[in-house]
């Protein structure tokens, strides 16, 4: 249940990335371009970790 959350909100966090990156290609700037993928890419890489983390713990109170 949880993990099914997670991935939700993580596709919508992808979702918002690439229509700011689709944007970022009629105004181009660095700044909107490195902005975009600072903002996604430290929650794709940290977010499996705590949803692994919350599977687990799951499964070992059952």
């Amino acid at each position: 249940m949880i993990g099914t959350i997670v991935n939700v909100l993580e596709f919508s966090f992808i979702i918002m990335a690439t229509f700011q990156a689709l944007l970022s290609f009629a105004k181009p700037t660095i700044k909107n371009v490195f902005g975009g993928m600072l903002y996604i890419l430290p929650i794709s890489i940290i977010l499996p970790y705590f949803v692994a983390k919350a599977e687990a713990k799951e499964i070992e109170d059952h």
